[in-house]
C-alpha cells in the first residue's frame, strides 16, 4: 500500500485541480487566488472542505498559501485523472478506484452544493459499494485482519464456559464486523451490531443472517446510555472502527464507551490520524465529518494523534494502553489499532502484531465483499406506470415506498406528517428517492432534506420537479372533523441541530424561505443549534383561517421548550412571519423568560386584509385555469416571484394568519436585517423603518442587506447575512453565559 498512495494521491491532485478549473479558478503556474474567489463560488456550507482541501495542497508544495491568498507553483499533469485512474486500476484493482472515480468527477458540483455528497458513499441509497471499500480497500483489509487476530486472542484467554459479549459502536455497513463474526464461537458469543441509521441495521440482519449470534440495535454513543436504556457495564468488548471520531466531544463519548464495560473489559478502536490525500478527498466531502464541538481538543480537524488518544484514553479512565500497528502499512495507511482495557493486563502485544505481520506477507487477497441486499419485494415497480398527474395514486405509492424503506406499516404514516419524526434520515431519504425514480420512470433531483418532509409536500416537490408538468389539479379538500384548532400542529425542523450554543429558531415566511436558511444555519457553525418553526401542513387552510396568531405562537412555543425548556431565548423571522417571532418573543417575557436575541428580516408593519385575499384570490384563479402549469415552464424569476404564493402554499398560510393584526410596541431591543431594495413599504403603505425603530423600545439595531427582499436567504446577500447574524449571535451567546 505504501507504494500505492503516492500514485492515488497524484489521482486526487488532479480531480482537485480539474474542480477547480470548473470552478472557474485558473491554475497555472504563477497564477493567483484568494479566499474571496472561492467564496463567491462554493457556499458557505460546503467552504471549510474546500479551504482543507487547499491546506494539503500547499502542505504537498503544490500552492503557497498567504494571507488567504493561494499562489500556483506545480502545473497540472498532462494526463486527465479519469486517465490516470483507469491506467492504476487496471493494474492494482479495488473498491478504492470506484469511490475516487465518483468523487472526483462530481467534485465540483459537491463543492457548488448541486449533487449530495452521501449519494457518494451510498449512491441510490445502496449500502455495497461502502461495505467492499470498508472491508476490502487497501487502507483497511490489513487493519480489519489486525483487529480480528486480536479478537482470536481475546477469545482464546476466555476461560471454559464463560459467554462473551460484544457491542460494535458505528458498525455501518459491517466493514470490520465481516472480519470479526468467524473468529467467535457461536454458543459462547453475544454480539450487538449498533448504529444510528435503521438501514445499516437491516443491512446487518440480512448480510449476518448466518451468525445467529448477532442482534442489532440502534444506539447514539454520543448520548448518554440512561437515555437510550443501555445496561452500565454490561459488554466484555466494545469495538469501533473509524466512528468514533464523527462524534461531537470526543471525551464525552470516550466516557460513554467505559460505562458499557465491565471493570476488566476491552476497547478495540481503529482510527486514522492523517489520511492521505485521496482518502481526505473523499471523507471530507460528508457533512458529518465536520460536526466536532470539542475545539480545544481537535481545533479545526476531527482526527487524533496517538498522542491526543493517549491523553484522552487516560482522561476517561483506561488504565493501559497499547497502540498496534503493521510495519508494511506504517507511514501509508496512517491507521492506528488501539486496545485499552482497566484493571487487567493486556495479552501479549507483540506476539499479536508479529504473528499478524507474517500473515500479511503471506496472505492472499481478500475475497470479494458479500454484497448486503435489501428486501425489495415491496419496492419493484416497473419504470414509468405511475402517472404524477393523479395526486391520490402519487401520494399512496409515496407513503408505500416510504413505510417499506423505514419497515412501517403504511397505515401509521399520516400524509401532512414530516417523515423525520417516524424515522427518516438521510441514508434512507436517498434510498427513498431512488425508488420514486425507479417507479416514475426518471432520476428525481429532490435533495434529503425534502425527502424527509411530510408525504403531501413530497408529492407537491415531486410533481415541481417534473420535466413537462401536467395541468394543475387542486388538492382534494383536507377533512376538518377531527381537527384540534385549538392547538394547531406544528413542526420544529432541525436545520443544524448540534452544538452547545443557545439555539436559534427561525420562522419562515413559506416553506422555500426554509429550505434556503438550512445553507445560513449551516455557515453559522457547527457549535450553533439551529431549528425552523412551521405549521404541520399548508393543506389545511380553511382551519388556519379559523386560527388566531397568538394559537400559533403558543403551538411553536410549546416545540421551542422542548429542546430548550427555559430562556434565554434567540429567535428570527422572515418577511411576514417575523410578526409571528415578535410575537413568540413577547409570549416568552410575558411568560417569564428572557430573550436575548430577536432578529426580524425584512418584514412589513402588519399583513394588510387586502393582502390575503389576494393571496388566496392569486390561488382559486391559477387552480382552475391552470395558470400555474404556465408558471412552472416558464424560467424568467420575474414571473416565478409574482405566482410565488401558488408554488408555496407555506407562505399564503403564513399571510392568513397574520393578516390585520397589529404589533404593539415590543419590550426590547430589535435586530433588524433590512434589504436594500425592500418591499415592506409598498406592502404597508407607510415608512417602515420609521415604525420598527418606534416599535423597539429597547433599541433597534439595523443591518442593510445588499439585494432584494428575495435576495436576502437565496442570492448575493446570503454571505453578509451569514456574517452578520454570527457577530449578533456571538455577542448574544456571550450575553447568554455572563
Amino acid at each position: 500500500m505504501r507504494a500505492l498512495t503516492p500514485q492515488l494521491d497524484e489521482i486526487a491532485f488532479c480531480f482537485v485541480i480539474e474542480a477547480l478549473k470548473q470552478l472557474g479558478i485558473e491554475w497555472q503556474v504563477g497564477a493567483s487566488f484568494t479566499s474571496a474567489d472561492i467564496a463567491l463560488r462554493v457556499p458557505a456550507r460546503h467552504r471549510p472542505k474546500v479551504a482543507h482541501m487547499l491546506k494539503r495542497l500547499a502542505g504537498r508544495g503544490f500552492l503557497d498559501a498567504s494571507d488567504h491568498a493561494y499562489h500556483v507553483k506545480r502545473r497540472q499533469p498532462k494526463a486527465t485523472a479519469l486517465a490516470l485512474l483507469a491506467a492504476f486500476e487496471s493494474e492494482h484493482p479495488g473498491p478504492e478506484c470506484d469511490f475516487l472515480r465518483r468523487a472526483g468527477t462530481a467534485l465540483a458540483s459537491i463543492w457548488h452544493g448541486d449533487v449530495e455528497p452521501l449519494t457518494i458513499l451510498f449512491p441510490d441509497g445502496a449500502t455495497d459499494k461502502a461495505a467492499q471499500f470498508y472491508s476490502e480497500s487497501h487502507l483497511l483489509t490489513q487493519y480489519n485482519r489486525l483487529a480480528s487476530e486480536v479478537m482470536r486472542e481475546i477469545v482464546e484467554s476466555l476461560p471454559a464456559g464463560e459467554r462473551l459479549r460484544i457491542l460494535e459502536v458505528g458498525a455501518g455497513t459491517g466493514g470490520l464486523t465481516k472480519h470479526l463474526l468467524p473468529r467467535l464461537p457461536e454458543d459462547q458469543t453475544e454480539y450487538v451490531f449498533t448504529d444510528l441509521s435503521p438501514l445499516f441495521l437491516r443491512g446487518a440482519e440480512a448480510t449476518f443472517r448466518d451468525f445467529p449470534f448477532l442482534q442489532t440495535e440502534v444506539l447514539d454513543i454520543s448520548k448518554p446510555l440512561d437515555a437510550q436504556d443501555k445496561k452500565i457495564g454490561s459488554f466484555d468488548v466494545v469495538v469501533a472502527a473509524n466512528v468514533l471520531h464523527a462524534t461531537p466531544r470526543l471525551r464525552e463519548t470516550l466516557s460513554h464507551v467505559r460505562q458499557l464495560l465491565k471493570p476488566r473489559g476491552w476497547l478495540v478502536l481503529l482510527e486514522c490520524f492523517n489520511p492521505p490525500l485521496w482518502g481526505d478527498m473523499l471523507f471530507t466531502l460528508i457533512d458529518g465529518w465536520w460536526l466536532f464541538e470539542d475545539r480545544e481538543l481537535r481545533c479545526n480537524y476531527p482526527l487524533l494523534p496517538p498522542d491526543g488518544w493517549r491523553r484522552v484514553f487516560a482522561e476517561a479512565e483506561f488504565a493501559e494502553v497499547a497502540c498496534l500497528h503493521d510495519a508494511r502499512m506504517k507511514d501509508a495507511s496512517h491507521h492506528n489499532l488501539y486496545l485499552a482495557q482497566s484493571g487487567a493486563a493486556l495479552p501479549r502485544i507483540g506476539e499479536v502484531a508479529a504473528e499478524t505481520n507474517d500473515a500479511h506477507g503471506t496472505a492472499a487477497n481478500a475475497s470479494p465483499a458479500a454484497a448486503i441486499t435489501m428486501p425489495q419485494a415491496a419496492l419493484k415497480t416497473s419504470h414509468g406506470d405511475v402517472a404524477t398527474d393523479d395526486k391520490q395514486t402519487l401520494l399512496e405509492l409515496i407513503r408505500q415506498r416510504a413505510a417499506a424503506v423505514m419497515r412501517l406499516d403504511p397505515e401509521l404514516i399520516e400524509p401532512c406528517q414530516p417523515l423525520s419524526e417516524l424515522g427518516m434520515d438521510s441514508l434512507m431519504a436517498i434510498e427513498l428517492r431512488s425508488h420514486l425514480g425507479d417507479a416514475l420512470g426518471y432520476e428525481l433531483s429532490l435533495n434529503p432534506l425534502r425527502m424527509r418532509r411530510s408525504v403531501e409536500e413530497i408529492v407537491e416537490f415531486v410533481i415541481e420537479d417534473r420535466a413537462a408538468p401536467a395541468p394543475y389539479q387542486q388538492a382534494e379538500d383536507t377533512s376538518l372533523s377531527n381537527l384540534e384548532l385549538d392547538v394547531p400542529r406544528v413542526h420544529l425542523v432541525p436545520l443544524q441541530p448540534h452544538g452547545h450554543k443557545t439555539p436559534l429558531f427561525f420562522v419562515p415566511a413559506g416553506y422555500g424561505d426554509l429550505l434556503a436558511f438550512h445553507d445560513v444555519g449551516s455557515a453559522l457553525g457547527a457549535d450553533q443549534p439551529v431549528y425552523g418553526l412551521q405549521p404541520a401542513s399548508a393543506k389545511q387552510v380553511k382551519a388556519v383561517r379559523q386560527m388566531s396568531i397568538y394559537r400559533l405562537v403558543s403551538a411553536y412555543i410549546s416545540e421551542m421548550r422542548q429542546v430548550q425548556p427555559q430562556g434565554p431565548y434567540q429567535i428570527a423571522g422572515y418577511s411576514v412571519e417575523a410578526i409571528v417571532a415578535i410575537e413568540a418573543a413577547r409570549e416568552l417575557i410575558r411568560q417569564g423568560d428572557e430573550v436575548s436575541l430577536l432578529v426580524i428580516f425584512d418584514p412589513p408593519s402588519h399583513i394588510p386584509f387586502w393582502l390575503d385575499w389576494f393571496y388566496a384570490a392569486n390561488y382559486w384563479v391559477c387552480a382552475h385555469t391552470g395558470i400555474v402549469h404556465f408558471v412552472r415552464r416558464f424560467r424568467s424569476r420575474l414571473v416565478r416571484r409574482l405566482f410565488h404564493t401558488v408554488l408555496d402554499e407555506g407562505l399564503r398560510t403564513h399571510t392568513t394568519v397574520a393578516r390585520e393584526h397589529r404589533v404593539a410596541p415590543y419590550p426590547g431591543r430589535i435586530t433588524y436585517f433590512r434589504a436594500m431594495y425592500s418591499q415592506g413599504s409598498l406592502v404597508s403603505l407607510k415608512p417602515i423603518g420609521r415604525f420598527w425603530r418606534k416599535t423597539a423600545q429597547g433599541g433597534i439595531e439595523v443591518h442593510w442587506i445588499p439585494g432584494t427582499h428575495y435576495g436576502m436567504l437565496r442570492g448575493p446577500g446570503a454571505g453578509v447575512v451569514v456574517d452578520e447574524l454570527s457577530d449578533c449571535l456571538s455577542r448574544a451567546n456571550t450575553r447568554n453565559t455572563t
